[in-house]
């Protein structure tokens, strides 16, 4: 907007040192022909001079007016020769003026322009660039090679900020902090509950061996038993034969 602002100045600027050119241009013709004008009658007043003066003294009244006619025609003349002169001279200035000066403001104005144009432009393609890739993105996934103005930061999520994203990556790393820290704290509970289970494991193992013996022994005893009580079973059948 204001490359286009300084390049509108620039040429408004333009156009009215065009139209006062034009002017000037205009009011120098007008010398001229006043000065040509001037020559004319100074030509013309000559001529009834001469003539005057051809008819002899009988007009000497008229000669001397006709004389100061003359010289203030020939006054007038050499004064609008000046002016067209002098007219001539300042517009040449100017003009050489204007093209060492004004020509070097409208091309930096154009320059400027210019610039701005192509800055814009960049900024156009970047934006057409992005947006063909977002469609790309929704229809078909990422592509493989981002366009220009696109961010590796903005491929995951689209839509959402810098801000947004970064409180997002922080609090998905604390999550991960957390979730390392209890699972750290689990299996130190787990080499706990695996140890315990071992001594218990151990105790049932000697109780079983201990309550197998017992119940050996103890059978051996009841076999040792029954066959003394057989033993002397008998022997009272046969006392009593």
């Amino acid at each position: 907007m204001q490359d286009i602002l300084t390049l509108g100045i620039v040429i408004d600027e333009y156009i009215r040192l065009i139209a006062s050119i034009t002017k000037a241009f205009s009011q120098r013709q007008k010398a001229y022909h006043a000065w040509h004008s001037s020559e004319s009658k100074l030509q013309a007043l000559k001529s009834q001079q001469e003539k005057l003066l051809r008819a002899g003294r009988t007009q000497q009244d008229r000669i001397q007016q006709m004389q100061a006619d003359v010289v203030e025609s020939e006054r007038r003349c050499h004064a609008a020769r000046l002016l067209f002169e002098d007219m001539g001279r300042l517009m040449r200035g100017e003009l050489e003026r204007f093209e060492r000066e004004k020509v070097e403001d409208f091309k930096s104005g154009v320059e400027t322009f210019l610039e701005g144009a192509v800055e814009a432009q960049k900024e156009l393609i970047e934006l057409w660039e992005t947006y063909l890739y977002q469609l790309d993105a929704d229809e078909d996934g990422p592509p493989s090679v981002m366009p220009a103005g696109v961010r590796a930061a903005q491929l995951p999520e689209e839509g959402k900020s810098d801000a947004q994203m970064r409180r997002e990556a922080a609090k998905s790393q604390l999550e991960a902090e957390n979730a390392a820290e209890e699972g750290a704290a689990g299996a130190g509970h787990g080499d706990e509950r695996d140890g315990e289970g071992d001594d218990e494991t151990g105790s049932l193992s000697g109780t079983t061996v201990m309550d197998s013996e017992d119940i050996i022994s103890s059978g051996r005893v009841s076999g040792e038993t029954a066959h003394e009580g057989m033993g002397r079973r008998g022997e009272g059948e046969e006392e009593e034969r």
